[in-house]
């Protein structure tokens, strides 16, 4: 059988590759005409849910050796949900920590996730995805002495190093939440225009702007966006994510865009709320 492996480790002029694995403590019994398989592994010893991956790695290994393959295994990026989960800044530590927010998983080729809004097609949610997005920012503002914020630099780059100055001065945690447009959105008018597409996406309401500053004894929450204004479809039908739903499942993308219009406009009303009630004396 060829194996594509055989490729790399089975011609004439294989010498060098050969040489690698073998410096490695691989031997020719391991690399003749055996298929390699190759093991990604987030293990590592920050991440506790990663702790542990060594170990998995280890059985997986075992079983490829049984099953008449060589493994090689390396390591990868190791996302870590405990900032969202508020564990860092529970502990009240002062520490910054600015969340680049792309509202799905990026690093593992583009799946929904809790930060992937409404009616946006991704791998797991082909048909848009149902539930809302999460506002991290809102459960953030729950500790007394977080200090935090929401920017977009394509629509207010002021707001964005105002805020990025108050967490540096505070003295506590502090987290920025930044909007982040990315290549598996399809933005239609292209990446290039990264900014502009921060910008549309504050005027709909589908992205707020504002800062809390619990340093501030009087007025520490800040709302630096104003009331939508332009309808939410303008945006979703420049992004594939999108517009793509509209292609495949129209009938639901009828109805979950006008779940982001409402979506929008009651964010506002409700971040209007929050400032009223931060801010009240």
């Amino acid at each position: 059988m060829s194996y594509r492996s055989n490729q790399i480790l089975g011609q004439e002029d294989s010498a060098f590759y050969r040489s690698l694995f073998k410096s490695m403590g691989y031997t020719d019994g391991e690399l003749n005409d055996k298929p390699i398989i190759g093991i990604a592994n987030t293990w590592n010893t920050l991440v506790p849910g990663h702790f542990n991956l060594d170990k998995v790695g280890e059985y997986v290994k075992r079983g490829i050796y049984a099953a008449g393959g060589t493994p090689v295994e390396f390591g990868t990026i190791a996302a870590c949900d405990g900032i969202a989960q508020g564990h860092v800044v529970a502990t009240g530590e002062d520490v910054n920590i600015f969340i680049v927010d792309t509202e799905i998983y990026s690093n593992t080729g583009g799946q929904s996730s809790k930060a992937t809004p409404i009616g946006a097609s991704a791998k797991f949610a082909d048909g848009g995805k149902k539930t809302h997005k999460k506002d991290l920012g809102r459960l953030l503002m729950t500790y007394p002495n977080a200090y935090v914020a929401s920017v977009a630099m394509g629509a207010n780059p002021g707001q964005l190093m105002k805020a990025m100055k108050e967490a540096v001065d505070h003295k506590g945690p502090s987290v920025i939440i930044a909007y982040a447009p990315c290549i598996s959105h399809g933005i239609k008018a292209g990446m290039s225009n990264a900014q502009a597409e921060m910008k549309k996406a504050v005027e709909c309401g589908l992205w707020p702007l504002y800062r809390y500053n619990p340093d501030k004894a009087e007025k520490p929450f800040s709302l630096d966006y104003k009331a939508p204004s332009r309808p939410v479809s303008e945006f979703l039908d420049g992004e594939v994510r999108y517009s793509g739903l509209k292609l495949k499942y129209p009938e639901a993308a009828e109805t979950l865009f006008a779940q982001a219009q409402k979506d929008a406009d009651e964010r506002y009303r409700i971040y209007v709320k929050l400032e009223k009630s931060f801010n009240e004396d």
